[in-house]
């Protein structure tokens, strides 16, 4: 399955194949090629998909082909009905999409299977598991491929000369801004010192409201 962050996007496990070695004079079982295997998966486009996890998937695994299934049309679908009714394999998902599933119990506990598997989870970011597991009441019940972050930046340097208090963590957005405005707003445009920026991209103020 499955800014903030993001779309999440359910793992699903290929089954390991134990090779066993063959001594001496005894032949070896003729290969067999593997059963076809039907993964199906919910998404809002199979293209979008195919491209970042298909195609390599199915190079991999040759036996296995996808059925698509469109997310529901509409936003007053109920997700978890829709759900139920097509029983998609692999979905991907938002944030607030994997935390209802979870809770309602429909999405996989992916937990057993990663000690199972011995799945190092040492090789993701520690924050976003956190967040997995919150959203999912301690649980594991997908992986994110992707996650979106934002930072607040500080220049130390002008926060002693101006003896303003350091920003601290979990700060509200109203924290921000009241400490914002403590820095001197004399001067003109190139030489003042401006206690916040939002985006060097964009002036837009309905971003930063958003």
């Amino acid at each position: 399955m499955k800014g903030s962050l993001k779309r999440f996007f359910c793992a699903f496990m290929a089954m390991a194949f134990l090779l066993l070695p063959v001594c001496g004079c005894v032949e070896a079982p003729p290969e067999r090629d593997p059963e076809p295997v039907t993964i199906k998966v919910m998404g809002s486009g199979f293209s979008t998909f195919y491209s970042q996890y298909g195609a390599v998937y199915t190079a991999l695994h040759p036996n296995v082909h996808f059925e698509f299934v469109s997310r529901p049309p509409g936003e007053n679908t109920d997700l978890a009905q829709y759900v139920s009714e097509q029983s998609p394999d692999v979905l991907l998902l938002s944030s607030t999409e994997y935390n209802e599933l979870a809770n309602r119990g429909l999405l996989y506990d992916l937990d057993m299977l990663i000690r199972r598997d011995k799945f190092d989870l040492d090789e993701t970011i520690a924050p976003v598991i956190r967040y997995l597991q919150h959203l999912g009441g301690g649980n594991i019940y997908g992986l994110s491929p992707v996650f979106l972050s934002r930072a607040l930046f500080y220049n130390k340097d002008l926060f002693m000369k101006f003896q303003i208090p350091l920003p601290v963590d979990s700060m509200s957005w109203s924290d921000v801004l009241l400490l914002a405005r403590r820095f001197p707003s004399d001067g003109n445009e190139e030489t003042r010192v401006y206690g916040f920026m939002y985006s060097a991209y964009s002036l837009n103020p309905f971003d930063l409201a958003s």
